[in-house]
């Protein structure tokens, strides 16, 4: 089973599991599986219509104050001693970990001491935790997604106002494919960072298969944009040749450009030592150039690769 999480509205931890729900995991089994890890909240659902389209409204309710953090080694601790599915596990403790990093290398603390404070409450731990579980039931083995769109403006954290993208979601997001958009408030949360690029193993149009189901997810905050503040994750089948003959895909960077009266030894160098950083190949040619005298241009291909079985 594949999923395609298209965040034409972004993404949150809330919008997430939503949608999740919508796809059929039932809230009273993660409420259930939850419940040992977690304490103290209740997952509540209703359905909202967003330009007419119909999608669950997920809500967690808790009895903590605000203003509530948690330090990253004491998460870190409550998902290594949780009853939790191997690969549930891995993949929290993968989010709070790249979460942890975007906040220490931004507030230059130690990542053991940061302390989360929005995303530290029970309901971010809910989101996150029970997002895994979610595709965890739906035994979904594979997941791709949408280039991810950002917001613009500033937005209310417990550190202040910040501008939109704030820096813990650029952090996450590095060497993600990215897009503006028209909304004019923050539509990707660093929770909903976190669990896009620690589930998705490719970016960018949807890839062939067989549609079984679509869930909806409903955000809570009104964006300003022309589309429906929602997630939409698309559940189905792998399809196509290369998913019945074995054959992987590999998307293979190419660097090409021009370069003017470069002296024949620095190519040789820059040659080896292209190769040397696992380019795949490097090749120079003669170019005519403006002043119409023998000038040199060169391109290599750079080993960056993506694969996508």
């Amino acid at each position: 089973m594949i999923a395609y999480v298209d965040m034409f509205s972004g993404i949150s931890g809330d919008m997430m599991l939503g949608a999740l729900v919508d796809l059929g995991v039932p809230v009273d089994w993660l409420t259930e599986k939850l419940s040992p890890v977690l304490t103290g909240f209740e997952l509540k659902t209703g359905t909202v219509f967003r330009h007419h389209l119909r999608a669950v409204n997920l809500t967690v309710e808790t009895q903590e104050g605000r203003g509530i953090s948690r330090n990253y080694t004491d998460i870190r601790a409550l998902i290594e001693n949780a009853d939790l599915p191997e690969t549930v596990k891995a993949n929290c403790l993968l989010a709070f970990h790249k979460i942890a990093a975007a906040e220490s290398g931004i507030h230059g603390h130690d990542m053991d001491t940061i302390h989360f404070h929005e995303i530290g409450g029970i309901d971010s731990l809910v989101d996150i935790v029970g997002t895994f579980l979610a595709v965890d039931y739906l035994g979904i083995d594979r997941v791709y997604a949408s280039t991810v769109p950002l917001g613009s403006g500033t937005v209310q954290c417990a550190h202040g106002v910040l501008p939109v993208p704030v820096p813990a979601v650029l952090s996450i997001l590095k060497d993600t494919p990215v897009k503006a958009s028209d909304a004019k408030t923050e539509i990707v949360t660093p929770t909903g960072a976190a669990l896009v690029t620690t589930l998705a193993g490719s970016f960018g149009p949807m890839p062939e298969m067989k549609i079984q189901k679509t869930g909806y997810g409903a955000g809570k905050r009104e964006t300003g944009s022309s589309l429906p503040n929602l997630l939409r994750i698309i559940l189905g089948e792998k399809t196509g040749a290369a998913e019945t003959s074995g054959i992987q895909k590999e998307t293979v960077q190419v660097i090409q450009t021009n370069i003017d009266d470069m002296s024949p030894e620095i190519s040789g160098y820059l040659m080896d030592l292209l190769l040397e950083n696992q380019a795949l190949d490097v090749c120079f040619t003669p170019a005519q150039m403006k002043k119409t005298g023998p000038e040199s241009g060169w391109k290599f291909c750079a080993e960056k690769s993506i694969l996508t079985p």
